[in-house]
């Protein structure tokens, strides 16, 4: 019905699943990288070497979900492009190890012409080079299914304004009005989408406004930088707490380019941000360097990716760690953790913020902070300006001296 390999992307070294169907093919990138093309063919090779057994188990699930929807094709019958088995197989990839299966609401082939949920996978399926992009649209497409019954057989012009202040409302119970506006915004861009292709003429935002609420600072300041940093936290908290550190050392890493970060050269770290594509290297530090020691990963840089499948479930658990400081006890609960805790909105994006909001205060230009963050160039002329690392490096170092040694010094 298909074939599928694994292939390497020779540009960044990630590893790509490619699905061909009808002398059609599609790819989608893999939560995996490596070091190099010889380690990739070592992978693929049946020489034994033990620290590849973790990527080599991590591609087993990736075959094993191709073939779940192979069955599942056959089984129903439904015929699906190369771009559509691609999706099918990166759904059944994001859900638990124990969860291999694809739902009814998966495999079913409503008409496209009109039909919600038909278009919002098609959309989807225009998102599959980004995996990152892909997850936040998901992440709706899961949301529609768990609140409405008849998801299935929705029609473009049912989602009108009042099923959007209905879908609103049920979110409300769980969800803050930012984090709701990301899965109304993500409706509105499928239906942008319906319009162009002429699934439909009905556009319930003309009249439904998206709230949104001013994003509160996620900086910390210095102090409560410190006090962060030498918190006493239960021993299965020490590790998320280093990987905080480590965040901070590395610039405000994001933490997927943390959780996927190769081995050091040269004494730096390089990677291109998943987000943006652009090219970043920090110079490994001392500080970060005793960190590394402690929590070194059998394919990667530290052992996210030896304990999670994907970058958002380290993420999770180490927001929840650090939120539960001042709140754990003897058996990880309090009775009132909000009035206990003593960081309870931080996560590690906010090292991000907090190491730009050090920088600027110590004077470093903002072209160096966003070189230190991997922001995309904003001008045409920035493309031809030569970006020099030595100035991230003093800018990173800078902020380390002034946040762990207290030596506050100028650009």
């Amino acid at each position: 019905m298909f074939s599928y390999k694994i292939v390497l992307n020779e540009r960044d070294l990630s590893l790509r699943l490619r699905v061909i169907s009808n002398r059609r093919k599609s790819e989608i990138s893999l939560d995996r990288r490596v070091e190099s093309a010889s380690e990739f063919d070592r992978i693929m090779s049946r020489v034994r070497d033990s620290r590849l057994n973790d990527i080599r188990a991590y591609l087993r699930r990736v075959e094993q979900s191709c073939l779940r929807v192979a069955d599942a094709l056959e089984q129903t019958g439904r015929q699906a492009d190369a771009r559509e088995i691609a999706g099918l197989v990166r759904k059944v990839l994001t859900r638990p190890k124990d969860g291999l299966v694809l739902s009814r609401e998966d495999m079913s082939v409503p008409n496209l012409k009109g039909n919600f949920l038909a278009a919002f996978q098609k959309f989807m399926n225009t998102k599959m080079e980004k995996p990152g992009t892909w997850g936040v649209y998901n992440q709706t497409y899961e949301k529609i299914l768990k609140f409405a019954d008849n998801a299935g057989s929705l029609m473009l012009e049912d989602v009108n304004v009042e099923w959007l202040n209905s879908f609103d409302r049920w979110m409300s119970e769980t969800m803050c009005v930012n984090a709701r506006s990301i899965h109304l915004r993500n409706i509105r861009a499928v239906f942008n989408y319906a319009l162009d292709l002429e699934l439909t003429t009905s556009y319930p935002f003309r009249r439904f406004k998206i709230r949104q609420e001013k994003t509160e600072k996620r900086a910390l300041s210095v102090e409560r930088l410190r006090e962060l940093f030498s918190s006493h936290v239960m021993e299965y908290a020490e590790f998320y707490l280093d990987m905080f550190r480590l965040t901070f050392l590395f610039c405000g890493i994001s933490p997927v380019d943390l959780y996927n970060l190769g081995q050091i050269k040269a004494g730096r770290i390089t990677y291109r941000r998943a987000k943006t594509n652009q090219r970043v290297s920090v110079k490994v530090e001392p500080e970060a360097m005793e960190i590394i020691e402690r929590w070194r990963g059998k394919s990667h840089l530290v052992l996210a990716a030896d304990r999670w499948t994907l970058p958002y479930q380290f993420g999770k658990q180490c927001n929840k760690a650090i939120q539960n400081i001042g709140v754990a006890t003897g058996n990880g609960k309090a009775s009132n953790p909000k009035e206990s805790a003593r960081f309870p909105r931080v996560t590690l994006y906010w090292m991000r913020h907090t190491w730009a909001s050090i920088a600027a205060s110590l004077d470093v230009p903002d072209a160096v902070i966003g070189q230190a963050l991997g922001h995309a160039e904003t001008s045409v002329t920035s493309i031809y300006i030569s970006r020099d690392e030595s100035k991230v490096d003093r800018a990173n170092r800078l902020v380390i001296d002034y946040v762990f040694h207290n030596k506050k010094g100028r650009w």
